[in-house]
């Protein structure tokens, strides 16, 4: 949600999504309270994803919230 990439992303479309958000978000580009928040929040994200290991954690978590409903 974070990066707005479909969940079979590659890695690649992943780091470019982060990029182009890194260009908005970075507390040295925007002065805004919240930016370091937002920029961390996105980079957590991108990390997670473009980690295989991490990206299938998710991925189960969203199944099980899913199930959920």
């Amino acid at each position: 949600v974070v990066l707005n990439v479909a969940e079979n992303s590659s890695s690649g479309e992943v780091k470019k999504a982060f990029m182009k958000l890194s260009l908005l978000l970075h507390p040295d580009k925007n002065d805004h309270p919240y930016a370091a928040t937002a920029f961390e929040a996105a980079s957590s994200a991108s990390k997670r994803l473009q980690d295989g290991a991490l990206r299938a954690v998710v991925h189960r978590k969203l199944e099980e919230m899913k199930d959920m409903e």
